[in-house]
C-alpha cells in the first residue's frame, strides 16, 4: 500500500515539475524558518540571561503572536481557496 502511494507521489511529481518544486522549496523554507527562530530565541535568552543588565521577555509576547499567525494563515488559505473555486476546470484537464 505505501509503494502504490509513492508511486503516485513520484508520478505527481514528474508530471507537475515546477509547480512541485515551489511547493517543496516552500515548505522547506517554512520549516527552516521556523526552526531557526526558535532556536535563535532559546540561545538569545540564556545569553542575555547572564547579563547584569538583563531583561526577561514575558511569555505573553510569545503568545500574542499565535493570533496573527493564525490570521495571516487563514487569510492565505481562504485566497487560495477561493481562486481554484472560481477557476476555470476544463482549463487544468486540458493539460492533463
Amino acid at each position: 500500500m505505501l509503494t502504490t502511494h509513492f508511486k503516485l507521489i513520484v508520478r505527481n511529481l514528474m508530471k507537475h515539475k515546477p509547480f512541485a518544486l515551489i511547493n517543496i522549496c516552500g515548505l522547506a523554507i517554512g520549516i527552516s524558518a521556523t526552526l531557526t527562530i526558535a532556536l535563535y530565541s532559546f540561545y538569545v535568552i540564556n545569553y542575555l540571561e547572564n547579563f547584569s543588565y538583563h531583561i526577561t521577555i514575558p511569555w505573553q509576547a510569545y503568545i500574542s503572536t499565535f493570533p496573527m499567525l493564525m490570521a495571516i494563515i487563514l487569510l492565505t488559505v481562504s485566497y487560495q481557496s477561493i481562486r481554484t473555486a472560481r477557476s476555470n476546470p476544463i482549463r487544468f484537464l486540458r493539460s492533463e
